[in-house]
């Protein structure tokens, strides 16, 4: 039994295959930049790149140090800047930070708002006596946030750091985006 094919049908079958390798292909890309769960969690590893968090930026206003076996940023310069990606829009932001700072320094955090200006909304870094390492958590309502490129933009400030001794650093810095439906 001999089986032959037409140019017609070889050119069909091309077609198919062509047309499902798109679709699979089409379909993967989606898949990638769609969350459907009701939070994402990005921790920051200052040792490593990561594709999800950009920062701490500019260069030059941040040191990496260590200290024993822990990693961690110093501020040596104000501000500093990170942006997070996020595959679509969530209610919230929660970060989740580990600092030691100064007792005279005043350092906050925020959010960049959609008002097409240089507007934050800023939470302040409060440090707790005789502890050295501080662990804060900050929530961010993210429904005046500007997004751009699917990023939000966060702020660290902290006038004076670099002066008389005044000091900030970062230890871990993690970002929780959920939706105010989640069940934690």
């Amino acid at each position: 039994m001999k089986l032959t094919l037409s140019s017609e049908k070889i050119i069909l079958i091309i077609k198919i295959i062509t047309m499902a390798t798109m679709v699979l292909i089409l379909l993967f890309l989606v898949i990638q930049k769609i969350s459907f769960a009701h939070s994402l969690v990005y921790d920051l590893d200052f040792r490593a790149k990561n594709k999800f968090i950009q920062g701490p930026y500019p260069v030059g206003r941040v040191e990496l140090r260590s200290e024993s076996e822990n990693i961690f940023v110093d501020l040596l310069h104000e501000p500093i800047y990170l942006e997070v990606y996020s595959p679509r829009k969530f209610d919230k932001v929660r970060v989740d930070i580990r600092f030691k700072q100064s007792n005279d320094l005043q350092a906050q955090i925020g959010l960049k708002l959609d008002y097409h200006d240089w507007a934050f909304f800023m939470e302040e870094l409060k440090p707790i006596e005789d502890i050295e390492w501080q662990n804060q958590q900050i929530e961010f309502e993210l429904k005046d946030a500007e997004y751009v490129n699917n990023k939000i933009k966060l702020i660290i400030s902290a006038p004076g750091v670099g002066d008389d001794d005044k000091y900030l650093m970062i230890d871990k810095i993690s970002f929780t985006l959920f939706d105010n439906e989640r069940n934690d």
